[in-house]
């Protein structure tokens, strides 16, 4: 499910690199952010963080 959801994100002409790397980068924050607080890693972005790196890996690859 998540390989699918990424390669349609890297198939997609309309997102950007800069676009994919901004959202890697807000997700990194977030994640930081919840790390420092000492709160629990939220699931839903550890996972959207993870998709977006495969989608950008794909886009190197293609």
């Amino acid at each position: 499910m998540m390989l699918n959801t990424a390669k349609r994100v890297a198939e997609d002409a309309a997102i950007t690199v800069p676009q994919i790397e901004a959202v890697i980068a807000s997700l990194d924050e977030s994640l930081l952010i919840a790390e420092k607080g000492c709160k629990p890693v939220p699931l839903l972005t550890y996972r959207s963080k993870r998709i977006f790196e495969i989608a950008l890996a794909l886009r190197d690859a293609a």
